[in-house]
């Protein structure tokens, strides 16, 4: 299910759309209407250098319903290949938190799912006390295998929204098998937001307005994301001039309503 008239615009192998929150909500609330899915994910500059590694990871991202722009370096590449969003990137944390609220305001329950131990229940718990009215439901189920065969409770959630929270490419490729047969209208990959969440970690306004959230998360756990980050900017540049030198000028495609 996607949003009529939309503009997707290219990052490398990835593709993002270039909507705000009104868009946003109107496709999720049409989605739960009709009784149909729709899949959003977040593209940020990690997406990218796996996506150039993982053809599944990038078909998949690439047939989602919605790919929100995440991070400042996806902003910067999105510059450097010669396009300027015309909405703001706000990034996934605030992106769940703005969900929360319109489904505390319609009514939609929630499922979130995925992370350490003890993260989807602290994460409901916090989300629950945060938005008054919110029927939400947290789900322990570690970091589950996307190839193992859908499991009993992802047919039985009783949700309008799951936020999936067990990192890329894990979390996307196991709502894109599994989408259709979850009981949910629509499935949100949100990686580390649920663990931001769960642990009330938090997040300097200015992090947050540029984009830097990866700042963060290097300094809490720099043996596990060194790669990530130190190894991992520099060849999203890479990835980014190289795109630039194959396409000079732009390259978007408008993608219509099915």
């Amino acid at each position: 299910m996607q949003a009529s008239g939309r503009q997707r615009i290219a990052l490398a192998a990835l593709v993002i759309d270039d909507i705000g929150p009104d868009e946003v909500r109107a496709l999720l609330q049409s989605a739960i209407d009709t009784d149909q899915r729709v899949e959003v994910v977040f593209v940020n500059a990690h997406c990218v250098t796996l996506a150039s590694r993982n053809s599944n990871f990038r078909d998949s991202m690439n047939r989602s319903d919605v790919c929100l722009p995440d991070g400042a370096g996806t902003v910067l590449g999105l510059r450097l290949l010669g396009y300027n969003l015309r909405h703001r990137v706000i990034g996934g944390r605030r992106w769940l938190r703005l969900v929360c609220s319109w489904a505390a305001q319609n009514g939609w329950r929630v499922a979130v799912a995925g992370g350490p131990q003890g993260t989807a229940t602290r994460a409901a718990s916090k989300l629950a006390a945060q938005f008054p009215g919110l029927a939400v439901q947290g789900y322990e189920i570690g970091f589950i295998d996307p190839d193992a065969p859908i499991e009993t409770w992802a047919r039985n959630l009783g949700a309008e929204i799951l936020f999936l929270g067990i990192g890329p490419p894990r979390q996307e490729l196991w709502i894109s098998r599994r989408l259709q047969h979850l009981d949910v209208n629509a499935a949100i990959a949100v990686g580390y937001t649920l663990v931001a969440i769960a642990e009330d970690v938090v997040l300097p306004y200015w992090i947050a307005d540029l984009g830097l959230e990866w700042l963060l998360r290097l300094s809490r756990e720099p043996r596990r994301l060194w790669r990530r980050y130190l190894v991992g900017i520099p060849y999203f540049m890479w990835i980014v001039a190289r795109a630039k030198l194959s396409h000079p000028r732009p390259n978007s495609t408008s993608r219509m309503s099915g």
